[in-house]
């Protein structure tokens, strides 16, 4: 019986540990961001906006889950349930690899548009779209700043449909006269509205990328306006987890997670992971109660 204890303990740590089991995201205190403030957003560090394939990796590495546990007694299991985790780790990283690059054929297409797409240039449009706070500016990466600065590092996934841009954007903001430490951190995903037509590629890559460009920098603007907002919102924890269903680009995607808000033209959520996510809320207006919207994005308890 206690062998048995032991044997079970230790998986649950290896669990917990070594497979890096997720946990719920502490309640925070509010810092919220007077209407009026100014603030700047930090360049990231590289030069090129990063822009990846979408992917679903939930089958990486799926072959190598089972392992015979040869070696006696409990440190012997012990032993080859690290080993084993460890070995599943490293397949999966490799396997993540090559899916991606597979992923990533579809931004072939895109080559011309992203090769002259500098995160200057998009820093500089998505502060334009911002609307948080007071006068915004852009700072250099390696600048001091003794004000509101938000630090960022923006990613962008394009479905392989190529219907829709994602947004990936890790943010954290430091307050003034407060640069070792950020009193907000947080991953933003936001996700632009279906792309409609035939010839999409066509359509992303008109006028120099134009519109590739302006929908991107639209997401990072609000993915700027979303997290300085949230940095003022204390925790709810009684507002009920239930399941979205949403569109990216032509797939339908679902998400648990809490209602932060909705608005005819998008709903931003709190996933259990404690991060935030916006999508496109199609909307009709409504001639029976003089301009209701009608949101696309369904709700399941």
């Amino acid at each position: 019986m206690t062998v048995h204890f032991v044997v079970i303990a230790s998986l649950s740590l290896v669990a917990t540990g070594a497979l890096g089991e997720e946990r719920a995201t502490p309640p925070r205190q509010p810092t919220p961001l007077a209407s009026d403030a100014g603030w700047s957003a930090r360049l990231p560090k590289a030069e090129k906006v990063q822009v990846r394939g979408a992917v679903n990796f939930d089958d990486a590495g799926s072959g190598s889950r089972a392992m015979m546990y040869p070696a006696p007694g409990v440190v012997g299991l012990f032993a080859a349930v690290l080993t084993h985790a460890v070995i599943v780790n490293s397949v999966r990283g490799s396997e993540k690899s090559r899916i991606q690059v597979e992923a990533d054929k579809v931004l072939v297409p895109y080559e011309e548009t992203l090769s002259a797409w500098s995160t200057r240039d998009l820093v500089r449009q998505a502060l334009e779209k911002s609307t948080a706070g007071g006068s915004r500016a852009m700072i250099e990466a390696s600048t001091a700043e003794s004000g509101w600065v938000v630090e960022s590092a923006p990613v962008f996934v394009l479905t392989q449909d190529q219907r829709a841009l994602i947004l990936e954007n890790s943010i954290a903001v430091f307050a003034p006269g407060a640069a070792a430490a950020p009193v907000y951190q947080n991953l933003v995903r936001v996700v632009s509205a279906p792309q409609a037509g035939e010839e999409v590629a066509a359509e992303w890559n008109a006028e120099q990328g134009k519109r590739f460009k302006d929908v991107g920098a639209d997401l990072l603007g609000r993915s700027y306006d979303l997290a300085l907002q949230d940095m003022g919102r204390a925790a709810v924890a009684d507002v009920p987890h239930r399941t979205y269903r949403f569109a990216e680009g032509g797939t339908e995607r679902m998400e648990r997670a809490q209602l932060v808000e909705s608005r005819c033209e998008a709903t931003v959520v709190r996933t259990l992971r404690g991060s935030l996510l916006a999508f496109p809320a199609k909307s009709e207006v409504g001639t029976a109660s003089g301009g209701e919207c009608q949101r696309s994005a369904s709700v399941t308890r």
